[in-house]
């Protein structure tokens, strides 16, 4: 079965699937929903659900084995708008790395893959609860009874999945629709309740997102198992930021937020800007980073923020002026840190050539006729091995930035 045309399915009926249900009324949801769109494959992220709504069955296999196994998940995000109605739509496949339970909160580290789009208008909802999960009757902002992390008990055939831009650009569709969902449902709330001030307000539509396009990898970066990033000592990658906003906003007389980077590593820093503005409905800028020539590996982390800019409604009523960066708040509801390691075989390489110009300076012919023997090149490769070893040891200082 193939779905939107030359798209392959996402699952086929061998997987043992993992349904991950996931909200936007509290800012932790918000922070994992933007991850789940925005971050390449190969991204690691982490999902934490409580005991009350995980299923008994995926509970107990976690509890007593230990390990899981080879299985899949669908990450789909949900709300509840004003009508009352369901809205669910199927975001990020991926494959569950580790799952444990500490104390009475299951956690599972997920492995990003391909993003995901429906068959049609909310079909993988209506597949869904034709199966009678036990899945919540409604997203809404006040705890509800239902299962939110369990297991498919079907080949789950509404959903397609793939890596490429016009993918994630269907994904981030379905991400919007959902949010719109929520913040009109989070607006009827707080008109019904509006005189009980012990209800939390919950967090409203999400202004756009963001996807990290990595370069192809090879011999001078890769992504790691961890779910960081290796960048070879002396190289420079490009990394392409997609940018696209919620369908709400269309005019841009301020920008609405930006995409921040920072490094931490001694041995890498940009050759760019580290800040992508959002000022217009759908973009793509680059950002390069270019690595020192090192001895030993360089570790630390490349942070991705998602900043969202909140003007000061009363001075730019119209929404027109320009407003400067000291009238405006600029609040961070997305971090992301990725591990960074600089240099992997080019320092193995650079210790061994420096180690051999060592040993080769030491080498001396014998003065005499006498032929050259084993002895000879006793002092040459014990200084050649010292030299090596004291590189790689961290005979250059590797600070950490």
């Amino acid at each position: 079965m193939r779905v939107h045309g030359s798209l392959p399915p996402a699952y086929s009926p061998e997987d043992q699937v993992w349904l991950c249900l996931t909200t936007l009324h509290h800012r932790r949801f918000v922070e994992d929903a933007i991850h789940l769109a925005s971050l390449p494959a190969g991204g690691r992220i982490r999902l934490r659900y409580r005991k009350k709504y995980v299923s008994r069955d995926v509970w107990d296999r976690t509890t007593q084995d230990g390990a899981v196994g080879d299985v899949r998940v669908l990450v789909a995000l949900a709300a509840t708008d004003a009508e009352p109605r369901n809205v669910v739509r199927a975001i990020r496949q991926g494959r569950i790395v580790s799952a444990r339970c500490e104390g009475a909160i299951l956690v599972v580290d997920v492995s990003l893959e391909a993003f995901l789009s429906e068959l049609g208008e909310n079909s993988f909802w209506d597949e869904l609860s034709s199966h009678q999960l036990d899945h919540p009757s409604s997203f809404g902002p006040t705890p509800q009874d239902g299962i939110y992390l369990q297991r498919l008990s079907y080949f789950p055939a509404t959903v397609s999945g793939d890596r490429s831009i016009q993918a994630w650009e269907r994904c981030t569709e379905g991400f919007f629709v959902v949010a719109e969902a929520e913040a009109r449902g989070s607006s009827s709330l707080r008109d019904a309740l509006s005189a009980d001030e012990s209800v939390r307000t919950p967090i409203g539509c999400v202004p756009f997102l963001y996807h990290l396009s990595v370069p192809k990898q090879g011999f001078s970066w890769k992504i790691l198992e961890s779910g960081g990033f290796s960048v070879e000592a002396g190289a420079t990658i490009a990394i392409e930021v997609h940018t696209t906003t919620a369908p709400h906003l269309t005019v841009f007389h301020n920008a609405a937020g930006e995409i921040y980077m920072d490094l931490s590593n001694s041995a890498a820093a940009f050759t760019s800007s580290r800040r992508v503005r959002i000022d217009s409905r759908r973009d793509v800028r680059e950002v390069r980073i270019a690595t020192s020539a090192l001895f030993r590996r360089s570790h630390g982390h490349l942070s991705v923020r998602t900043v969202v800019f909140v003007n000061e409604d009363s001075a730019y009523a119209d929404g027109r002026a320009v407003c400067s960066a000291e009238r405006r708040d600029e609040v961070v509801i997305a971090r992301h840190d990725f591990p960074l390691v600089v240099g992997n075989l080019m320092p193995v390489l650079a210790s061994l050539f420096v180690a051999a110009a060592a040993g080769v300076a030491v080498f001396k012919l014998p003065e005499t006729s006498d032929a050259v023997t084993i002895r000879h090149f006793f002092i040459p490769i014990a200084v050649s091995a010292l030299a090596f070893l004291g590189l790689m040891l961290g005979l250059r200082k590797d600070a950490k930035g």
